[in-house]
């Protein structure tokens, strides 16, 4: 199995064994589907959607790549969502439609001077909701900023700021048993619980910090650099939570982390030039609900994202529309709530 489909197979197991309060069967019985017969307490692990289909839709999400708020990306897999939950039987759909302003990033050069002159660094990506910089772009001092180190008016007024952007890291422990996971799919041992699991959603917020604290100390700019070729970084979301950023930044990887230090090198504040064009669109973004009715009108609501950084971070949803396939099949008496799924 694909590491996608592993993670949507365990996000579609974990849940469904909280809503039916047990564990899967090692002989498992079909769903009852008639007024007479018991109802399950368990989930009925073949009545699940296989791992093939899993996989099918995993290919198609990640073959959106990089889904924006708003992005054409995202409506495409909001309408893919639409299309399955209108096959399923019982489940009733609704949906609300947002308007938004988004912020993309058209093109990004950076320049560094040098005692040779003017040269050229290689820009993965904008920051995602970046203000873009005049035509002719912003020339400034660079000044390198350790990730210890807070952003300051004193270091930043006036200079666009180098600053490194690791990844969090947890164990890898913290995703096995028993902790998060009912069944963990490695059948040739490739996880190390005791190895780092490495994740730029691990340390998320801090990046959200210091594009607030870069703009609250007046610098030109940022240059957020991760230790990554930039083919990896093409794309980059992040942050992605639509806040506008007010000061332009771009992301950078390992080839120009090289020639900023080559530049530092040289001159403890080597100028730099940063252009970056930037267009506001005007966009809709779609929620859409579906609700399977049960028993009582108490409900029970299972939530993620439509918008998202790539396929194994952010495939809630095609787990989502199996949990609902699953539930809608067995009869309204054996949902004691009903469940609703937020898109």
């Amino acid at each position: 199995m694909t590491s996608s489909g592993l993670v949507g197979r365990l996000a579609l197991v974990t849940v469904l064994v909280a809503l039916t309060g047990g564990c899967s069967s090692s002989s498992p019985k079909a769903a009852p589907t008639t007024s007479s017969a018991a109802c399950p307490t368990s989930v009925d692990a073949s009545q699940l959607v296989d791992t093939s289909e899993l996989r099918a839709d995993n290919a198609f999400l990640a073959d959106l790549g990089v889904r924006p708020t708003g992005s054409a990306a995202q409506q495409r897999y909001v309408k893919w969502i639409e299309k399955q939950l209108g096959t399923i039987d019982g489940v009733s759909i609704t949906h609300h439609d947002f308007a938004i302003e988004r912020t993309v990033a058209e093109s990004a050069t950076l320049d560094v001077r040098t005692v040779d002159g003017w040269q050229s660094v290689p820009v993965a990506a904008g920051i995602s909701q970046a203000q873009g910089t005049p035509a002719d772009g912003t020339t400034a001092p660079l000044v390198n900023i350790p990730e210890d180190q807070p952003i300051t008016a004193e270091l930043a007024q006036g200079r666009i700021v180098v600053r490194p952007a690791p990844p969090g890291e947890v164990p890898q422990s913290v995703f096995t048993l028993p902790l998060v996971t009912w069944s963990t799919f490695d059948p040739n041992h490739t996880i190390d619980p005791e190895e780092p699991f490495l994740g730029d959603f691990l340390n998320y917020n801090a990046r959200v910090e210091d594009l607030t604290a870069a703009h609250d100390a007046g610098a030109a700019g940022i240059l957020f650099v991760k230790d990554l070729d930039d083919h990896q970084l093409a794309d980059h979301l992040e942050p992605y939570e639509g806040v506008p950023s007010p000061t332009p930044g771009v992301w950078l990887g390992a080839d120009a982390q090289q020639l900023l230090d080559d530049a530092f090198a040289a001159d403890p504040q080597p100028q730099a030039r940063l252009v970056l064009e930037t267009t506001t669109q005007a966009v809709t973004t779609r929620s859409v609900f579906a609700t399977i009715p049960g028993a009582s009108p108490a409900r029970i609501v299972i939530d993620s994202h439509t918008d998202g950084t790539n396929v194994v971070e952010d495939n809630g949803p095609i787990a989502m529309v199996a949990m609902a396939r699953y539930f809608a099949a067995l009869p309204t008496r054996c949902r004691p709530r009903t469940i609703e799924f937020a898109f």
